[in-house]
């Protein structure tokens, strides 16, 4: 710190002693006037290393290319969710170059995730990602943008049945394939045999029944997935396959935001 960064700090100290300046004022103004203690972002403002945000700013992802992603795919949820609610409709259209892009663009952040180097095993109660929990969120993401795909190359519609069988065994075979490889994961990066939810971490105190309601909920939400994957019938416009599959990205996208 400089001579006068010392300064207004040593004046702060004094100020405080005499209960004229609160104590997280003090603190704060500390923090912000030492450049050791400031990082930039995006070259344009400054946050102290110390806060939240901060902890999202790290020399891994030195072009910002992962939180670049992340938000863009964050706002790109929300506007199809809204549209959604408000017009019953996510507007994915078969010949609309930005129904093309998005399940691609929501694969490419979860492989962003190679950027940071990443723990093989569980950190405790700590909500840190692990490898086995990395690859799993890109195997999974991939699972809904191969059938999102596969409903543009081969759109299935309500009123075309003769489509349907075919559908079906593909759909079925490509969430085989996802899972498999999911398997082959676990096989290799299993951290001492512990699963993702069957041994998530708890609170100290957490009652059983609630771990018991919520490792419930958990399997409940993988079934309906899958069934969603599988059984999801094309509209009259083929719109019906596209946003299931784009919605279960959801979920399996935030677990590790």
């Amino acid at each position: 710190m400089s001579m006068t960064e010392n300064g207004v700090v040593a004046a702060r100290s004094s100020e405080k002693v005499n209960g004229s300046v609160p104590h997280e004022q003090e603190e704060s103004d500390e923090v912000v006037s030492d450049p050791s203690k400031q990082q930039t972002v995006f070259g344009i403002f400054t946050v102290s290393t110390s806060s939240k945000i901060a902890s999202l700013f790290t020399n891994h992802d030195f072009l910002n290319l992962h939180k670049i992603l992340g938000f863009t795919c964050l706002a790109h949820y929300a506007a199809r969710f809204y549209s959604l609610v408000v017009y019953g409709d996510m507007f994915f259209r078969h010949n609309s170059l930005l129904t093309w892009a998005a399940p691609a663009m929501h694969l490419v952040l979860s492989c962003s995730s190679f950027i940071f180097p990443v723990p093989k095993q569980r950190f405790g109660a700590k909500p840190i990602i692990w490898k086995e929990l990395q690859i799993h969120n890109i195997i999974f993401t991939a699972r809904s943008a191969a059938i999102f795909y596969y409903q543009l190359l081969r759109p299935s519609f309500s009123n075309v049945e003769e489509a349907s069988a075919e559908h079906y065994l593909t759909r079925l075979l490509l969430v085989l394939i996802s899972h498999y490889a999911a398997d082959r994961v676990t096989d290799k990066l299993q951290d001492r045999g512990r699963t993702t939810t069957r041994d998530m971490p708890w609170n100290e105190g957490t009652p059983e029944w609630l771990k018991w309601i919520v490792k419930k909920y958990y399997a409940f939400c993988q079934v309906t997935a899958i069934t969603a994957l599988l059984c999801q019938r094309g509209s009259s416009t083929g719109q019906g396959i596209l946003e299931g599959s784009f919605a279960i990205m959801l979920p399996i996208q935030l677990s590790t935001f």
